[in-house]
């Protein structure tokens, strides 16, 4: 978890299946949370980033989405990101910030095809040595 002034990450492993993942919820906030997604992986990440957002202290009940599909928060309460890939859900929160957005990606041959584009120099170099080594990013 990074917390900064301005805004805040949290980054989970997808280690639990979606019903271990929505019991974990709703013991934490003492209610169930319901999914509106019938497939499990789509489950699991549903579960997965708003357990991510609850290390943010985010409630899974102050996150909407909005009518074109991103994560938004109820009652002007900030702003909010999710992101997911095989293995990890992140959150992006920021209380200021309202054009935020978050991406995780596995390092592979097709993420290097387009990473430069899309990378500051450090993040580039960085991914480039970790591709090398064939290192999991942590």
């Amino acid at each position: 978890m990074i917390h900064r002034e301005d805004y805040a990450v949290a980054i989970g492993r997808l280690e639990e299946s979606s019903a271990e993942l929505s019991s974990s919820l709703a013991s934490q906030w003492g209610q169930a949370v319901l999914c509106p997604y019938p497939n499990e992986k789509r489950q699991q990440e549903f579960f997965a980033c708003r357990m991510a957002a609850s290390a943010l202290d985010i409630k899974p009940e102050q996150i909407d989405k909005h009518p074109q599909g991103w994560p938004i928060l109820k009652n002007e309460g900030g702003f909010i990101s999710f992101s997911h890939c095989k293995h990890f859900a992140a959150v992006l929160y920021s209380n200021t910030q309202a054009n935020i957005g978050i991406d995780i990606e596995l390092i592979s041959e097709r993420f290097i095809k387009v990473a430069s584009r899309y990378l500051s120099p450090q993040e580039w170099e960085d991914v480039q040595v970790r591709f090398r080594e064939k290192e999991e990013i942590p």
